[in-house]
């Protein structure tokens, strides 16, 4: 491995993890930490107490003594899954694109840095499948103190939203109260941003029972969701106006254009002429989620000796899509 234990700073590919001595295996412990994923997580990936003591252990220690051997093997198995899962650049199995800078991504990137440099509060708007959950998990792997959470339609309470971004820091206190207040502890010192995905899911009370931990802890926090979400929060101005009046960035994401279909159908397909590219833009609609099916669908009928163009793009289409 080419980092050091002291500039780990980049989280390596899963097959790189196997070969770690003990010293780069904790840094990389404490790096996934940083980017939200729990010890109790990772303990109880490697199969050992959810109270993940074992793993306190280890990363108190210094090297791998013979006493961490068994568990050391263990813990590469589970880092290496968790990586897989969350932060691999592909994902072949998932049949998933790599995760690749998109419009959407320079979008998202771009509101997510000036609410978390600023501690402001902000929104970004877009359309669905177009890569906004994607980005913003790449956001959350690459830059340290942000606390990624989803929102869902379960959710029956505020504070299931808070307990949930409590979670992911590893924080399991049994009221609302020390909830918050650990939570502000861990991260109004910082500079850190809450990313809070499929906001437009949720009632806007959920969201405003958030803006404690940026008035008291001045964290940044920025809403991701569906048009509806803009809309949602315009029309409750007046009902909740100690929570729109905070939003100091407003950012709409438009669906995926030319110039991010063919690099992300190419990193599928290989090199494409213009004309299979704006068929597939045609089809997809500039929805990526279209699109990904669209693109591993056709890698299916060229692996089994079809020639891609144009028609072949139209009939897959009209067989694996719905179309718009």
């Amino acid at each position: 491995m080419e980092e050091t234990t002291q500039g780990l700073t980049v989280i390596p590919e899963a097959g790189a993890v196997h070969s770690m001595t003990g010293d780069e295996l904790r840094q990389l412990v404490r790096l996934l930490v940083s980017k939200g994923v729990t010890q109790r997580y990772i303990s109880d990936k490697a199969g050992y107490d959810k109270a993940g003591a074992r793993l306190a252990q280890f990363l108190k220690a210094a090297g791998v003594d013979a006493g961490f051997e068994t568990f050391s093997v263990a813990l590469k198995s589970a880092i290496a899954l968790i990586i897989s899962e969350r932060f691999s650049l592909a994902d072949t199995t998932a049949r998933k694109f790599r995760r690749m800078e998109t419009s959407v991504t320079q979008d998202l990137f771009n509101a997510a840095r000036i609410c978390q440099n600023r501690g402001t509060m902000g929104y970004l708007t877009g359309p669905g499948g177009s890569g906004k959950t994607t980005s913003a998990k790449m956001y959350a792997s690459q830059t340290l103190n942000v606390v990624y959470v989803a929102c869902n339609e379960l959710m029956g309470r505020p504070y299931d939203l808070i307990r949930r971004i409590a979670k992911s820091l590893d924080i399991y206190e049994r009221s609302r109260y020390d909830s918050i207040q650990a939570i502000l502890d861990r991260l109004s010192m910082s500079r850190a941003l809450l990313l809070v995905d499929e906001a437009d899911v949720v009632p806007v009370s959920f969201l405003s029972a958030l803006r404690i931990f940026n008035d008291e802890g001045g964290i940044g926090m920025l809403f991701v969701g569906q048009e509806g979400l803009q809309r949602t929060l315009r029309s409750s101005v007046k009902s909740h106006r100690y929570l729109t009046s905070r939003f100091r960035h407003q950012e709409h994401t438009r669906a995926i254009g030319m110039d991010d279909v063919r690099m992300l159908a190419e990193s599928v397909l290989g090199p494409l002429d213009s004309g299979i590219v704006a068929a597939l833009r045609s089809a997809s609609a500039g929805v990526t989620r279209d699109l990904e099916t669209l693109c591993y669908s056709l890698h299916d009928f060229a692996g089994g000796g079809e020639a891609l163009d144009e028609k072949l793009v139209k009939q897959v289409a009209e067989s694996v899509l719905i179309l718009h």
